[in-house]
């Protein structure tokens, strides 16, 4: 390979991770905009739809098949370990410097987590792609390990996005053309198996942001404890 033939190479990998990292962006923009929507969280063009609609698309991009079974398989059991009480908490903070949708902290899913998630898997997903893997040689650990790494820029990417988010919200038609593009790239699929992967995505996520609450809860339960055999252990050397 000569060396002009070289560097067209590597232009064409890296443009091919800008795409990539595009489709990340905008799933992961309309992922919180669809947690906003009144919509049923199991609609096609949920949240979960949307996450393995991006999926279909990195596959796209880097020619290989889009098979939605190893997409589950892939996800499942990561969700537990990225949807922490830091998480929920700092989600909760997010919302409130959002105008216009404090109002509504009781939909399923904030749209904070939404977008996060949403990135983290786009992110580690093109990780694993670049690194030469299928989603069938990626095991749930590592790919929950690595959705981890990307905990941090997410965040920071969600910030960037609010006014975009909020501007784009209340867009009908916005909204009306994503849901057009996730029915038109799903159909090819089977409905049952679109609909498991959704369905199962959407539990392992509440199911995921249960058992952060609870702990979050255990956590300030524990820590109310302690202060007070901290007051009590001050008292007493008062006392003496």
């Amino acid at each position: 390979m000569t060396n002009k033939e070289k560097i067209a190479t590597e232009n064409r990998i890296l443009d091919r991770k800008r795409q990539a990292l595009r489709i990340v962006k905008h799933h992961s923009i309309f992922a919180a905009v669809a947690a906003l929507s009144p919509l049923p969280i199991t609609d096609v063009a949920g949240i979960g739809g949307v996450q393995l609609t991006m999926l279909i698309k990195i596959s796209k991009i880097y020619n290989i098949e889009a098979n939605i079974d190893y997409f589950g398989n892939m996800i499942k059991g990561s969700l537990g370990g990225f949807v922490t009480g830091k998480i929920l908490e700092w989600a909760s903070s997010m919302v409130k410097t959002i105008p216009g949708i404090g109002t509504i902290l009781g939909i399923a899913i904030q749209p904070p987590v939404a977008f996060v998630v949403t990135y983290a898997i786009g992110r580690a997903f093109i990780f694993f792609l670049e690194e030469g893997k299928s989603p069938t040689e990626i095991s749930e650990q590592e790919f929950s390990k690595k959705m981890n790494e990307f905990k941090v820029e997410a965040k920071e990417e969600f910030k960037k996005s609010k006014n975009e988010i909020l501007k784009k919200k209340d867009d009908k038609k916005y909204i009306k053309e994503e849901r057009r593009e996730i029915e038109e790239l799903l159909k090819p699929f089977s409905e049952v198996v679109v609909k498991d992967f959704i369905q199962s995505f959407i539990q392992n996520l509440k199911e995921s942001r249960e058992i952060a609450i609870q702990n979050l809860k255990l956590e300030e339960d524990i820590n109310e404890v302690i202060k007070e055999i901290k007051n009590k252990k001050g008292e007493k050397d008062n006392d003496e």
